[in-house]
């Protein structure tokens, strides 16, 4: 069985899936497993934020750390600082 979703929250993605895709302005940028594709290069690059990710046996947990300055926001705006 197989289910395609689109979201936004990284712990329910990671969570809940197998496999990820994450698109940089509507073109894949990173596809692979949840560990693959959630690293904190990929999530500052994309989402403009640093985290912490933490790797459990079961999946993995991302934690916000702070904006960074002047990098791309959600949808591509820019964080103000």
């Amino acid at each position: 069985m197989a289910a395609m979703m689109a979201i936004h929250d990284l712990n329910l993605a990671a969570q809940f899936s197998d496999r990820l895709i994450l698109l940089e302005n509507g073109k894949i940028y990173e596809a692979g497993t949840p560990a693959e594709v959630i690293t904190v290069e990929n999530i500052r690059r994309i989402c403009g934020m640093d985290v912490d990710i933490i790797n459990t046996s079961r999946h993995l947990h991302i934690i916000p750390v702070v904006p960074v300055n002047n990098g791309p926001g959600i949808a591509g705006e820019q964080v103000k600082s």
